[in-house]
């Protein structure tokens, strides 16, 4: 077998040729050659001839499988004290068989030595063990063993998900020793395939690894079901059952004054339910309810639920509002079967600048009241329901009771 293996620097690259030589008796036959087969190169050896006649040797080769074609020029070597040629390039575990010829400084060339059978290595296989990890968030972790094969220099991942047949490169990974790698920006809930293909020094590419198939996280069921008042003062409560899925870290509440649009985050809270307070009467509000989980991962949010403040009061309904002397009387109809109480502004214009307003709170829908002379007097009276939420108010029109001061 072959010793020491070079690659030639004074070797040329003919083009391939099928013409049929013309042999110089006179010249040697070159003893049979040796060989050593790699992946993509068949490295040659033979014994040289150093006659100084001689000017350098062709190298042939043709398929073995081929036997009826004839064996084609691929390399010229114009030296006679070369004794090494690498051929490359090959495709791998594929059959060959070669010939040298020796030429003279006339182009008399040699019969060719015996027929070397050859054969280029089986490609490289890909790591002995590649696995992942299952379910997690938009990522997969890969893992594997390191190639024992020190020739190794790097890794290829490829992916493709089950819909579709091509592979995608999506990573290159430099050296040897690296035995994890992980895809991040995947989908939610997406199956995706993934092999692993090792890469040499000199760019030869392994069978591609066993496929292994992962399950990307689902993200938490979305919330369906909330409980969202419309009688209450000033306040719209929800509420809504725990989420089933353990690890759930909080609930977002998201607002809007419309029904389907302009949906913003208004509240963050980890326990379900939550009380939206200090609102105005008769607000209207759309709420959607979502559940992250702790790797961050939100609920789709599709489902509004509409909830309400309750409104003011009807207003009350004026009867009268008379001034007999000094006494004035009002009279009144509840304007809503939620009004329970009344209050009454009495407000007194004592001066260009200075007013006097004094409150009085009843429960009946009639007040008579005493009232001074000169002083333009108006009254404002409000509805007021068990929430204590007061109507729109309903004011009189100025009344004045005259009296001469002697």
């Amino acid at each position: 077998m072959l010793l020491t293996l070079w690659i030639s620097g004074c070797s040329t690259q003919p083009s391939l040729s099928s013409k049929a030589p013309q042999y110089d008796e006179s010249i040697p036959t070159i003893p049979p050659m040796r060989w050593i087969g790699d992946i993509t190169a068949i490295a040659l050896e033979w014994d040289p001839n150093h006659d100084p006649t001689i000017a350098g040797y062709n190298i042939y080769r043709k398929l073995k499988e081929d036997a009826e074609a004839p064996f084609k020029l691929v390399a010229k070597i114009p030296d006679r004290f070369t004794s090494h040629y690498v051929d490359m390039n090959l495709p791998f575990q594929t059959k060959y068989l070669y010939r040298v010829t020796a030429f003279n400084h006339k182009n008399g060339e040699s019969r060719p030595s015996e027929a070397a059978s050859t054969i280029t290595r089986p490609t490289l296989r890909s790591v002995s063990y590649f696995d992942s990890l299952n379910k997690l968030p938009r990522k997969a972790k890969l893992i594997w063993r390191p190639h024992q094969n020190g020739r190794v220099a790097s890794y290829v991942v490829e992916r493709r998900i089950p819909e579709k047949t091509e592979w995608e490169t999506i990573a290159v990974l430099k050296h040897r020793l690296v035995a994890e790698y992980i895809d991040r920006n995947l989908d939610d809930n997406q199956v995706y395939l993934y092999r692993l293909r090792a890469v040499t020094f000199d760019n030869i590419k392994s069978t591609p690894s066993d496929i292994v198939k992962i399950l990307t996280k689902a993200l938490p069921t979305p919330i369906a079901d909330v409980n969202v008042t419309t009688n209450l003062a000033a306040k719209i409560k929800l509420s809504w059952p725990k989420h089933p899925q353990e690890d759930i870290a909080y609930y977002s509440i998201y607002r809007s004054s419309e029904a389907k649009s302009g949906f913003e985050l208004y509240k963050k809270v980890v326990n379900p339910g939550f009380t939206d307070e200090k609102l105005a009467h008769g607000s209207n509000f759309f709420y959607r309810v979502t559940a992250s989980d702790f790797d961050g991962l939100e609920s789709d949010a599709v489902v509004s639920f509409n909830g309400k403040t309750l409104p003011r009061p009807a207003k009350i309904k004026l009867r009268t509002a008379k001034l007999e002397g000094d006494q004035t009387t009002l009279e009144w109809d509840k304007g809503d079967d939620r009004t329970v109480s009344y209050r009454v502004l009495k407000r007194e214009n004592l001066g260009w600048f200075k007013t006097k307003t004094t409150t009085i709170d009843l429960n009946t829908t009639r007040l008579q009241t005493t009232q001074q002379p000169n002083v333009g007097t108006s009254y404002t009276i409000l509805g007021i329901d068990e929430n204590g939420i007061d109507s729109e108010p309903v004011t009189t029109d100025e009344l004045l009771f005259e009296k001469v001061v002697q």
